[in-house]
């Protein structure tokens, strides 16, 4: 799984607020780090409050989104709903005109092709995709509160 990936599975299982999913076994399940986890369970707790809006649309909220929220950028929350529709729309797209495979069988290639497209564009992804480092989860550090709740 890339990154993308194991982030968007750990915040929908953060979402499910299941008491059996502690830090550990979302960690394990997903890859994504402890850091990650205590921030996603601490955003979840924060926007699902009952004063950010309907339960049910919360849990439709993307971990950027949430973040967003969260740090009380409700604007932008709207901003992200455009551009994931703007997105859906160019891989429907790309879909149509059978370039997934093509465009997904080498990084290298597709690197290539997004230089093409923008000079600037592959360091922008880059810096797009880019978060804070993690701190590395070290298994004899004493468990979080949260986790030792679980």
């Amino acid at each position: 799984m890339e990154r993308a990936d194991k982030t968007a599975a750990a915040w929908r299982i953060v979402k499910k607020d299941d008491e059996r999913d502690s830090i550990s076994s979302i960690m394990k399940l997903t890859g994504v780090g402890k850091g990650t986890v205590n921030n996603m369970r601490r955003v979840w707790r924060a926007i699902n409050d009952g004063k950010h809006g309907d339960p049910k649309a919360l849990k439709e909220l993307t971990w950027a989104m949430a973040r967003r929220l969260a740090e009380g950028r409700e604007e932008d929350v709207e901003l992200e709903d455009w551009r994931e529709q703007e997105a859906n729309k160019l891989v429907d797209a790309l879909h149509k005109a059978k370039l997934i495979g093509r465009l997904t069988k080498s990084a290298d290639i597709l690197a290539l092709v997004l230089e093409k497209l923008g000079e600037g564009l592959p360091a922008a992804l880059m810096a797009e995709w880019t978060e804070e480092p993690e701190r590395p989860f070290d298994p004899h550090e004493p468990a979080d509160e949260d986790e030792r709740a679980f």
